[in-house]
């Protein structure tokens, strides 16, 4: 209730756009606000524990003036009260009698421009308070770099663009940004994790040039939102998610990092030995710099049996080479490196084929490939003359795998019109009928059963209503086929498959 001359000033601190996470933290005593037991008051000077109630979130309602601020754990409002004055309520709808400003004195941004004309060099630093916003209660609804981050660095880059004074972008986050359009802005961009109390030293050294680079990012940094699928589909192959399965354009691949040396792959050569896949190359630090090399060893396997990664990492070597001089790289993949999971037969197998290794830079920068041919064993044809589980399928498409919490019994359950699973290399020498045990908790449902490509039916399975999904009902039909098919079964929404077998 004070008047202005007299109200207290507090430095806002924003964390994103779309929640509006914050913190004020008072200017005079450096003390955050917080709403604890339902009574506004200054706490303490460092948000860290497990409980921060020190995050408060603005809320701006629609077609209302002003705002009301919460805290996350109660959901307790600072509002007005019919005199006018700030209190605490419990959580409600605000309207617009309870409603308050929060004036600017002091526009940060502002500050910053006219504090950058005045330096040699502008250090950023941005990211995320992992203590607020990269734990339980904060998801982010975008991977976009928070706009008050953005608009900052922009600034500051469009403020220096014609002068000598570069912008660096210092970036501390417990996972990836979507940079947009700031990409090319700043003079140079610097990412590490939370990495503890050397930080500042680990950063300073590396700006001044005191530490030559060869860190590598552990993950892909997608470039938007789009190149993600839903948070709740976990399907990696089928979105082509991870550096193994994505085939659009990274904004910064996985194994990236950039260093003041320079360096130069030869002589690649990979073969199979008892111990493991060993490879064995020529690094050259043509550069004037001594520094490390941190060397990715990839393989693809070139089997067009079942879909395999893109590529996948099965080796890597830090390596320190002096300014002009070559290295001979020598490392060993173990072959389990190569394995695949056998559905079929419910075992890691080495499948025999041609594969591809590959040394780079990163997953996007290879350097050589060379094929080299593996011995292993060829997957034999799957036996389906016993109960095989519906959800050992080598693909599928709209449906989901749902386990019974009452019984421990999984089946695979339609969630599209139009359910696809596939099942590969499926011996059928001499078959005569199939026998499918479903279940349909609402109306009679078809199940029609494919063989390779044909666009025509071998055999329909008519699954009776049933009283629930675990309600499983044998059906059989009968279906003459002879040598090895890939069988597919399509059927509707709802339908569970729990297993099937030929006879």
């Amino acid at each position: 209730d004070a008047d202005f001359e007299n109200a207290a000033e507090f430095y806002s601190c924003e964390h994103d756009d779309d929640l509006k996470w914050t913190n004020l933290r008072h200017v005079r005593s450096g003390r955050f606000l917080t709403l604890e037991g339902g009574v506004p008051h200054l706490g303490k000077t460092e948000v860290y524990g497990w409980y921060t109630s020190e995050t408060l979130q603005q809320q701006y309602p629609e077609r209302l003036t002003g705002c009301v601020i919460s805290d996350y754990l109660h959901g307790s409002q600072l509002t007005l009260d019919k005199n006018g004055r700030v209190v605490c309520r419990p959580k409600a709808r605000p309207d617009a009698s309870v409603m308050f400003l929060m004036e600017t004195v002091s526009n940060g941004r502002e500050r910053i421009s006219e504090l950058a004309k005045s330096c040699d060099a502008v250090i950023y630093c941005g990211g995320n308070d992992p203590e607020q916003v990269a734990r339980e209660c904060f998801d982010r609804r975008t991977i976009s770099l928070p706009a008050v981050q953005f608009e900052h660095v922009w600034g500051l880059s469009d403020t220096l663009k014609n002068t000598d004074i570069p912008v660096i972008f210092a970036i501390v986050s417990s996972y990836p940004y979507a940079l947009g359009d700031l990409l090319d802005e700043p003079d140079a961009i610097l990412w590490t994790n939370h990495a503890g109390p050397e930080l500042g030293h680990a950063f300073a050294e590396t700006i001044f040039g005191e530490n030559n680079p060869a860190g590598r990012l552990p993950q892909t940094w997608y470039a938007d939102d789009a190149d993600l699928p839903s948070i709740k589909d976990y399907h990696i192959v089928d979105n082509k998610m991870t550096y193994r399965w994505f085939d659009g354009q990274a904004q910064y691949p996985f194994g990236f990092g950039l260093s003041y040396a320079h360096f130069t792959y030869s002589d690649l050569h990979a073969e199979q030995t008892p111990e493991g896949i060993r490879v064995t190359a020529k690094i050259t630090n043509d550069s004037d710099r001594d520094g490390d090399e941190v060397v990715q060893v990839y393989a693809h396997a070139k089997s067009e049996r079942i879909r395999r990664p893109i590529r996948q990492l099965i080796a890597f070597e830090r390596l320190h080479i002096k300014a002009g001089e070559t290295v001979e790289l020598s490392t060993l993949a173990p072959v389990r490196e190569l394995e695949i999971w056998d559905v079929s037969r419910g075992k890691l197998t080495l499948e025999t084929g041609e594969y591809d290794i590959s040394l780079g830079a990163s997953s996007a920068d290879i350097r050589l490939t060379e094929t080299i041919h593996i011995d292993g064993e060829t997957i034999p044809p799957r036996n389906v003359r016993k109960s095989v589980d519906a959800q050992l399928w080598d693909a599928q498409a709209g449906t989901e795998i749902f386990t019974d919490p009452m019984t421990g019994e999984t089946h695979v359950r339609g969630r599209r019109w139009d359910n696809q699973l596939i099942y590969q290399n499926c011996d059928l020498s001499s078959v005569k009928s199939l026998t499918i045990r479903a279940a349909s908790p609402l109306d009679a449902v078809p199940v029609r059963v494919y063989l390779d490509a044909s666009p025509e039916p071998v055999a329909e399975l008519t699954v009776p209503p049933c009283d629930g999904y675990t309600d499983f009902r044998e059906i059989t039909a009968e279906l003459a086929a002879d040598g090895c098919h890939t069988v597919r079964f399509s059927f509707g929404q709802d339908v569970c498959l729990q297993s099937f077998r030929f006879a």
